[in-house]
C-alpha cells in the first residue's frame, strides 16, 4: 500500500511516563518568545546550539520540550526541525545558516502550530543519535507561513554561560540567549505535537470499496 506523509498538529493524550534519559539543558532563569511565541513577521530561520558537554554519552533524541513561562497563542505555521552534529561553537553561529549545520544533517520531522500554547510544548520525530565526541548539537528550525502568536516559554536571556546559544533571521539577542530544552526518548508524550502517516485518497477509496463488498457478501449469506 502506498503512503504518504501528512504534517499535522496532533494533540496527544497519554499517562505514559517519559524515558528516564531525559535530560534538561539551560537553568531557564528568564523567559522568551523566539520562535514559537512572537509575531516575528517574516522570520524563517532559528538555530540553537548546545554545547557538547551538557551530554555525558551518546545519546538518540526522539522528543524535544520546551517549557511556557507566560500564557498565549502559539506562533501559527508550519516548522521544520533538523539536527545535526556541528563543528560552530557555542556563541559562535553564522549568519550563513547553511554553514553551521553538520555533515550529518537530519530532517527530524515538520510541526504545523497554532492555538493555545500548552504548558509544556514537546515534539516528536525520528530518532537522532547524536554522539557528544563529534561536535556541538544543532537545532535547526525552518519555519514558512508563520504569523500571530503571544506566549513566551522558559530560557536563559545572555546568561546561558556556554550552555547554548542562539542564531535567527529577526530580532537581536543571539550570544548567552537560548530556550531550555529537554531531550527525551518518550514513549506516548502526554502533550506533543507529531507528524502523522496517512493514506493516499484514491486507496482510502478503495478500502471503503472493500468494506462495502464484505458487508454486502454478508447480507446474501443471511438471506
Amino acid at each position: 500500500m502506498k503512503r504518504f506523509h501528512l504534517a499535522v498538529s496532533a494533540l496527544i493524550l497519554g499517562s505514559a511516563p517519559l524515558a528516564a534519559s531525559a535530560q534538561v539543558v539551560g537553568s531557564g532563569s528568564g523567559s522568551n518568545c523566539f520562535p514559537f511565541g512572537c509575531s516575528l513577521g517574516s522570520a524563517t530561520v532559528f538555530q540553537q546550539v548546545y554545547s557538547a558537554s551538557n551530554f555525558g554519552g551518546v545519546v538518540s533524541i526522539s522528543g524535544l520540550r520546551f517549557f511556557r513561562e507566560r500564557e498565549g497563542a502559539l506562533r501559527n505555521g508550519t516548522y521544520d526541525f533538523y539536527l545535526s552534529t556541528t563543528s560552530a561553537a557555542v556563541d559562535g553561529l553564522s549568519g550563513t545558516f547553511d554553514a553551521n549545520r553538520g555533515a550529518d544533517n537530519m530532517f527530524w520531522g515538520q510541526f504545523v502550530l497554532g492555538g493555545d500554547a500548552p504548558s509544556e510544548l514537546s515534539f516528536v520525530g525520528r530518532p537522532f543519535v547524536y554522539d557528544p565526541t563529534g561536535g556541538n548539537l544543532l537545532l535547526d528550525i525552518r519555519i514558512s507561513g508563520g504569523w500571530g502568536g503571544s506566549s513566551v516559554f522558559r530560557s536563559n536571556n545572555g546568561d546561558a554561560n556556554g550552555t547554548y546559544s542562539r542564531m535567527h533571521d529577526y530580532g537581536g539577542g543571539t550570544s548567552g540567549y537560548g530556550l531550555q530544552t529537554e531531550f527525551t526518548q518518550p514513549e506516548i508524550p502526554t502533550l506533543a505535537y507529531s507528524t502523522a502517516t496517512v493514506p493516499e485518497p484514491g486507496t482510502v477509496a478503495l478500502l471503503g470499496l472493500g468494506l462495502a463488498g464484505l458487508l454486502a457478501a454478508g447480507r446474501r449469506r443471511k438471506h
